[in-house]
């Protein structure tokens, strides 16, 4: 079955009206909808908290089709941006490869630039790791046929989770780390949860572990929230 056709039955709505909101909240299910009013002390049904988590699962559903993407873009943009973080990231790789190699062959240069990147708290290791990370995202942009890939769509999808929270409560949302049985959990880890769920039945796939799912919305959090 082809992705288009697994997201058909939610996809298939070009605007997001009522059809479209009635399909969205069939995903999610009356006790998932109610879950969630109820982790945010909504009354229910709350038709505000509905109404976003509908728009936000037609969006993803459209976005993972092809047909729309869930945040309006050009894509001669998109690759703009993509080459700017290439050609950037790429000679800053090679010159912190080439000076940890020659720390390596205790160079006494390479090791006086290293300390002075470490006394400015500067772990030139850790950065490389990013940089190499950084040059997979555009490699694989660059070998994309078109549209977004889909890991970049459910980011988006759990973006908006961490918005509607947001407004709801009026807080930030944090994520709780159980030491003992090693998972993620708390009240946003459930609702972020609960959306997944939705979000593996618009594509007809596999909802993601807990540590997938807690893993990625740790780094949204990260980027989102100023430490």
């Amino acid at each position: 079955m082809s992705s288009s056709a697994a997201l058909e039955p939610l996809a298939k709505f070009e605007s997001y009206g009522r059809e479209a909101r009635k399909a969205a909240l069939d995903h999610f299910g009356k006790s998932s909808i109610e879950e969630i009013e109820s982790i945010l002390w909504k009354s229910s049904p709350d038709e505000s908290i509905r109404d976003e988590l509908a728009s936000a699962l037609w969006k993803y559903a459209r976005g993972r089709s092809g047909l729309d993407g869930s945040l309006p873009e050009s894509p001669s943009r998109v690759r703009d941006y993509v080459e700017s973080l290439d050609k950037t990231a790429r000679p800053l790789r090679d010159a912190l490869g080439k000076l940890a190699d020659a720390y390596i062959r205790d160079d006494a240069a390479a090791h006086t630039v290293t300390i002075m990147l470490a006394a400015a708290d500067i772990d030139v290791p850790g950065v490389l790791v990013q940089l190499e990370t950084i040059l997979s995202v555009t490699g694989k942009a660059y070998k994309s046929e078109g549209g977004r890939p889909a890991d970049v769509e459910y980011g988006i999808l759990m973006s908006r989770v961490i918005d509607i929270f947001q407004l709801a409560t009026g807080r930030q949302p944090t994520l709780t780390w159980d030491p003992f049985k090693r998972t993620f959990a708390g009240k946003f880890f459930r609702i972020a949860e609960l959306v997944d769920e939705a979000a593996a039945k618009v594509t007809q796939g596999r909802t993601r572990s807990n540590s997938a799912l807690g893993s990625l919305l740790k780094r949204l959090l990260k980027v989102r929230i100023p430490a």
